[in-house]
């Protein structure tokens, strides 16, 4: 089995225009699109470039085009229509009808948490609890909406300036209700939940993508390691290694959070994503590891959004009540 993946050489050099955007330099790439940094005007926006052209002549290719272009049309819609979310990237436009197409998108200056937070990295608590917090409020939002997003990765979380994230590339979301068929494993290996690989993504599949994201940060390792396919395997039928192997001074409380969220089938895992952020915080403060100058502003907006949606019964872990931690 393979990670779906697409990438043609259509670098464009810095300096070149897109309609009235001009390219300054690649700020990164995934399956099927790269994302420059560009100037329109005086104002600095991320370009999502196409990387296939619409001009292209042969059968082949012209097939080839038409299929890209539909997913980046259906990617620009879906990100239209959720960005009114503080924590979703914002959309400024797109343009399908050029030589390469495009989307327009809010340009954060401080990068993806994958450049800033490399695997090897551990994280305060108080800190993993902030971008969890406002991740799970994205999520929860886009779940709501009815879609899945399928990629959630530290790559795809951008820092728009001192801890302030949104989450951005929908160019393998869904619908929930309008799930198709494929022979191919969209998503990413370190990430991706069992039952994505089986072709049947569900909410929960976000959430188990963001608890690997959580578990990640807390140790410094990714849950699984090895080649793809062992990756793959793992996430399969492997247990991940207690976060106290890595970090002695974590409390239980955070471990079993995290191996509820990384259950191998959904219906084992939390609820919603809320719930999952809601246990993982009772799991920090019953341990009294949030106490800290990071909980500024961005923190208050989560609490915010957290409030509205507080848990009105106990937190279940699938079928299995997991313990309350009450709050000091």
């Amino acid at each position: 089995m393979e990670i779906a993946h697409v990438r043609e050489e259509t670098i464009l050099q810095p300096g070149t225009y897109l309609d009235n955007y001009q390219l300054i330099k690649e700020i990164g790439h995934g399956g099927y699109a790269t994302v420059y940094l560009a100037r329109h005007y005086s104002h600095l926006v991320a370009l999502k470039v196409l990387n296939v052209k619409t001009g292209e002549q042969t059968r082949q290719t012209q097939e080839h085009a038409k299929h890209y272009t539909a997913k980046f049309v259906k990617e620009a819609y879906i990100t239209a229509h959720l960005s009114q979310h503080r924590h979703i990237i914002r959309f400024e436009g797109h343009a399908v009808t050029s030589l390469q197409p495009y989307i327009v998108l809010e340009y954060a200056q401080k990068g993806s948490l994958a450049d800033l937070y490399p695997i090897g990295r551990q994280l305060l608590p108080a800190q993993v609890l902030l971008y969890v917090k406002q991740i799970a409020s994205a999520l929860h939002f886009i779940h709501s909406m009815g879609y899945i997003h399928c990629d959630v990765k530290p790559a795809n979380v951008m820092m728009r300036g001192h801890d302030d994230l949104c989450i951005g590339d929908f160019g393998i979301a869904q619908k929930i209700h309008t799930l198709s068929a494929s022979t191919t494993i969209a998503g990413t290996a370190s990430y991706i939940a069992p039952e994505q690989l089986m072709h049947i993504p569900t909410f929960a599949s976000d959430q188990y993508a963001l608890a690997a994201m959580t578990y990640q940060w807390l140790t410094g390792h990714l849950p699984f390691s090895g080649t793809s396919e062992e990756v793959l395997f793992q996430h399969l039928r492997g247990t991940p290694l207690s976060v106290q192997a890595y970090r002695p001074e974590l409390p239980q409380a955070i471990d079993d959070v995290l191996q509820c969220a990384l259950a191998k089938q959904p219906e084992q895992r939390f609820p919603t994503i809320w719930a999952f952020a809601h246990m993982l915080e009772l799991a920090c403060e019953e341990a009294q590891l949030v106490e800290s100058p990071l909980m500024d502003r961005n923190s208050r907006i989560s609490n915010s959004l957290f409030a509205s949606t507080e848990m009105s019964s106990p937190v279940t872990c699938g079928s299995r009540p997991l313990t309350t931690y009450p709050k000091t």
